[in-house]
């Protein structure tokens, strides 16, 4: 099990430019270390030129996957501008239907730190707030509750991911303290708020 609210003298994991290895996620995921943002300057100016790329391509009249269009098949779908807002929210919610036993709290911390060091290749246009998120998910021990089965398309993780950005935006269940409770509730007893998604950051 995760530990919680990690000692500050913790040794730490820095995500960024380096790719995790095994055995960060490993450590992370049994809160054995704290993880911990690249916070030069080069990094924070490469994740936000990523996002305000998207947010620039977002003004133009031209499709861009998952923000003004739909998703899968429905990618020649247009999507209005007063429902772009809601996308994020849809999909995770869309996407929350697991089945089955829950993956143990390890595992699930796991998924937590891969999705980070994922998003925070700077790759996915989203902002230094969603990496923030996400290592304060670790550092405090806030752990998804993610069901083992209910996997959908072809990249085989939407479902799983949906229940890792359902917490960030305070929905769902969460392990915290060793007891599972609405992810807003454990967001607040850990001093977070849930946060309001941007296009292209909930999956």
């Amino acid at each position: 099990m995760p530990t919680v609210n990690l000692p500050s003298d913790s040794a730490t994991v820095v995500v960024g430019e380096r790719p995790l290895t095994i055995e960060d996620v490993s450590q992370l995921s049994r809160g054995k270390v704290r993880a911990s943002l690249d916070t030069s300057p080069a990094y924070v100016a490469r994740v936000e030129a990523s996002h305000n790329l998207l947010v620039q391509a977002s003004g133009l009249s031209k499709p861009i996957y998952g923000v003004n269009t739909g998703f899968g098949v429905s990618c020649g779908v247009g999507v209005d501008d007063q429902w772009m807002a809601r996308m994020p929210i849809n999909l995770v919610r869309f996407h929350g239907c697991g089945v089955g036993d829950p993956l143990s709290l390890q595992d699930s911390a796991a998924v937590v730190a891969v999705r980070l060091a994922s998003l925070a290749r700077g790759y996915s246009g989203v902002r230094f707030v969603l990496l923030q998120r996400l290592v304060d998910l670790l550092n405090n021990g806030i752990v998804p509750r993610i069901p083992s089965q209910g996997s959908v398309g072809a990249s085989g993780d939407l479902t799983p991911l949906s229940y890792v950005a359902a917490v960030v935006m305070g929905e769902r269940q969460a392990h915290y303290r060793g007891k599972l409770m609405p992810a807003a509730q454990a967001l607040a007893l850990a001093g977070l708020t849930p946060l309001v998604f941007e296009p292209k950051e909930s999956l």
